[in-house]
């Protein structure tokens, strides 16, 4: 399955869950289940980033006991991590509920282990890996059985959760070679950080406002934001496939010097994200007209949630696509240097300042996304005269057509 289409599917299965638990379940029910689900798929994808290393000329082969080794470490530390914060009452969100933080460490283990068996296979030794797609449309297709078959609480859906991929497991599993290798590259302790903090920051500030959610939100009133916040997820899952199809193509114009064909390749892609990413972004909000009532939320407030999380997410089609050219133009430092002070920024505001309400934590997310983008645009401008959107049109050396 390509992915395109895998998107697509989890875009659909996302949906059907939602649906089958705003339906079947009570509301705060409903929340924890969302929730657990939504920061389970970010913690898998914590553990397994940069285990899954591209190929390159200068790799060495990362076997698979080493890198079953370090995933494990990475999930221990997390587990103890956000354990002793839970038992220290500093994340008031899985209060009462301590059975959905033991299902959510035992899920996110469950689906980097899956994402790990897949990244080792062949290509053409899939099966079973294609259900980590389709793992939602099942769990979704579950919940609405076990609502006609007697009541349903979130134990229950979470319990069915676990046992769903811990099967997909066993079937992706089953004729596994441990003798397989990955390409992993050789570099210093030193550049090795370097690379993790190039790759790990901006994950997390893209899910900033998630990762901070349970230390200052109760399961009452995250619903709405959790729709809104998926809703709004479809403008950077476009712009993240522009960004794949254009990059190899500026990565040669920028490694060969070619500084005329690297401006123009970068404002045409700009100019794309703003008109590309500006239908994604009605298409958002045209959606976003029917869900209320779908979801049984209250319209104004999640519409006003639904304006500030989408105005996040589609930072790049006003400023242009600054992190895909700012890490073909090799600009680490800024990189990561800007998406920590987002972190820190999201992260500090909303603790100190106690930010229960989502509408407030929804609004200061935007105007982080939206500062740290447009910041990244000025540096790629005054660097390179690589200007966002309309504006490169003002630049007669810059070549559209």
């Amino acid at each position: 399955m390509n992915r395109p289409a895998g998107a697509v599917t989890q875009a659909i299965g996302w949906v059907l869950v939602a649906v089958a638990m705003v339906k079947n379940l009570n509301p705060t029910d409903a929340s924890v289940v969302l929730f657990a689900l939504v920061i389970t798929e970010l913690f898998a994808q914590l553990l397994f980033t940069r285990i899954d290393k591209p190929r390159s000329s200068s790799t060495s082969n990362l076997v698979w006991e080493d890198a079953v080794g370090e995933l494990l470490l990475r999930w221990v530390l997390l587990s103890v991590s956000v354990s002793t914060l839970t038992l220290y009452g500093l994340i008031p969100f899985f209060h009462g509920h301590e059975y959905a933080l033991i299902c959510v460490l035992g899920l996110c283990l469950s689906l980097a282990m899956l994402k790990l068996i897949c990244a080792f296979r062949e290509p053409d030794q899939t099966h079973g890996c294609l259900l980590v797609k389709l793992r939602l449309v099942l769990l979704a297709s579950g919940i609405v059985g076990f609502a006609k078959i007697g009541s349903l609480n979130a134990d229950l859906v979470l319990s069915f959760a676990i046992g769903l991929v811990l099967i997909t497991l066993m079937i992706a599993s089953a004729g596994f070679d441990t003798s397989g290798q990955l390409a992993k590259a050789t570099k210093a302790p030193s550049d090795q950080f370097d690379k993790a903090l190039d790759e790990f920051t901006p994950f997390l500030l893209r899910y900033a406002d998630l990762l901070i959610l349970p230390w200052v939100m109760l399961p009452t009133v995250v619903m709405s934001y959790l729709i809104a916040r998926g809703l709004a997820q479809l403008v950077p899952v476009v712009l993240d496939q522009l960004g794949e199809r254009v990059t190899n193509t500026l990565a040669r114009a920028f490694t060969t010097g070619s500084d005329p064909d690297f401006v123009s390749g970068a404002a045409r892609t700009n100019l794309g994200f703003l008109l590309i990413g500006g239908a994604a972004t009605l298409a958002v909000f045209g959606f976003g007209v029917h869900v209320p009532q779908a979801f049984d939320l209250n319209p104004s407030h999640f519409h006003s949630i639904l304006f500030w999380l989408t105005l996040a997410q589609a930072a790049p089609v006003l400023f242009g696509a600054t992190g895909p050219l700012m890490n073909i133009a090799e600009m680490r430092g800024e990189t990561i240097g800007l998406s920590l002070i987002g972190v820190v920024t999201v992260w500090s505001i909303t603790v100190v300042f106690d930010l229960k309400d989502p509408q407030d934590l929804a609004q200061l997310y935007a105007y982080v996304q939206m500062a740290i983008t447009a910041i990244s645009a000025v540096i790629l401008g005054l660097r390179f005269g690589i200007w966002p959107g309309l504006t490169a049109l003002l630049f007669r050396q810059i070549k559209l057509l």
